[in-house]
């Protein structure tokens, strides 16, 4: 027997009949159309965050970065292989980005900047960008 299906008879012997109360209010919600209608007032909130993040971008860096818009997600990926040139990049705060080397052909010093928006307002996008182009300075 595999970890899932383990997992599987345990969650059965635990809790038989799902929690009804949950299942009734999910179910009235879909059926009312309110899910369908967070659902696209959410994905228009998360899309007009990374138009603005990409906005922000442009404004701060010009053209010494350049990026594509991604057509679902919560995150850019910023080329910022211009502004590095070789530079170690230490001192790049990790709480609202992170850098990969994964795109980089010579894989020593990072090119890719992945700037997640998901969770920011736009003016922590802004102050995030402007940061980041101090550090990058």
């Amino acid at each position: 027997m595999t970890a899932y299906e383990r997992a599987a008879q345990e969650i059965v012997l635990i809790d038989r009949q799902g929690n009804t109360l949950s299942e009734l209010v999910l179910s009235t919600l879909m059926e009312s159309g309110e899910v369908r209608r967070h659902i696209r007032k959410t994905r228009k909130e998360y899309e007009s965050r990374r138009n603005y993040a990409a906005q922000e971008f442009t404004r701060v860096f010009g053209d010494n970065i350049s990026f594509t818009l991604p057509s679902g997600g919560m995150a850019l990926w910023i080329d910022i292989s211009k502004l590095v040139k070789g530079k170690t990049l230490k001192s790049l705060p990790s709480k609202d980005s992170s850098l990969s080397t994964l795109y980089s052909d010579d894989q020593i010093s990072p090119t890719h900047l992945r700037f997640g928006f998901g969770a920011l307002c736009n003016a922590e996008i802004t102050k995030s960008i402007e940061k980041l182009s101090e550090t990058l300075a």
